[in-house]
């Protein structure tokens, strides 16, 4: 076994050795906007996770991975659950999603109403799939979460009002995680976010222009919008995503790191790499 390949095999099984005491979280970055959480009670949940080069088979004009994945879905094994912001291929991937429901047998696949039926086509069983909308509150097996509006350049809804992009507040074992999904700043997400104690929060940096749009890429919020975003809602520590992983839709991190510096030398945050864990501390 080459050390690459020992490396992804390890990291689920690290991730399950890891005991989490309380009020900590254990945080995975896997690449792009995909991370896992797990918290005291053993739990692990799964967000947006792109684990193939699916983008790159389905258009080979597009540009591949820029590097390779951190564990292979298969090996994932112990997702209880997995959380889906939208329907873009690096946040819903249907190679990923059909591994990890073949590794994870009782994993629960929670995605906005609007896009169920892709997991159906997917050959996914209506018994494991939690569709949610924007605007409620749910709790699956004592685990709490807000469902929030995402403006990916815009906000888009089916016929049925169901929002095509979500974000999610999720409290697990008492600690408030936040995963942005794909946004740009407005204000109603500034004062639904900041009424929580958020304190972990993962959020895209790699912004929007002309020329992205063009090639039908929507854009997020960039780095100095989502140092002036933090600010406002009061996180405690802020993780950087979504700038890495195809050379066309790339941000400098170092552009965010010396903006904040320059901002709010108090502000936690830290950057990771895919494969790294972070273990946090309230």
């Amino acid at each position: 076994m080459d050390m690459q390949n020992k490396t992804r095999t390890n990291l689920v099984q690290q991730i399950d050795g890891c005991n989490v005491q309380k009020n900590s979280l254990l945080i995975t970055h896997m690449g792009q906007e995909g991370v896992a959480i797990k918290g005291e009670s053993g739990r692990v949940l799964y967000f947006d996770l792109y684990l193939s080069d699916y983008v790159k088979e389905v258009d080979p004009e597009s540009c591949p991975r820029n590097f390779p994945p951190p564990v292979l879905p298969a090996e994932i094994s112990n997702a209880n659950y997995y959380f889906i912001t939208h329907h873009h291929l690096d946040h819903l991937d249907p190679v990923t999603v059909k591994e990890v429901s073949k590794a994870s047998p009782k994993c629960i696949f929670v995605i906005p109403k609007a896009h169920v039926s892709i997991l159906k086509n997917l050959g996914i069983n209506d018994s494991r799939i939690f569709p949610v909308n924007a605007g409620k509150v749910y709790i699956i097996d004592g685990i709490k979460f807000h469902v929030l509006a995402c403006k990916h350049e815009e906000f888009e809804t089916d016929s049925d009002g169901n929002h095509f992009y979500v974000g999610y507040i999720v409290y697990l074992d008492g600690i408030c995680f936040y995963h942005a999904g794909d946004t740009l700043v407005y204000s109603e997400l500034i004062n639904e976010v900041k009424s929580h104690q958020i304190d972990a929060a993962y959020i895209p940096i790699n912004g929007r222009d002309y020329f992205r749009n063009e090639i039908d890429l929507l854009g997020n919020m960039n780095y100095r919008e989502a140092v002036h975003f933090i600010q406002s809602i009061h996180v405690n520590v802020f993780i950087p995503c979504h700038y890495d992983l195809f050379e066309h839709n790339y941000e400098n991190p170092s552009y965010l790191v010396d903006y904040l510096y320059q901002k709010d030398r108090t502000q936690k945050f830290k950057m990771m790499v895919p494969g790294e864990k972070y273990y946090y501390v309230r």
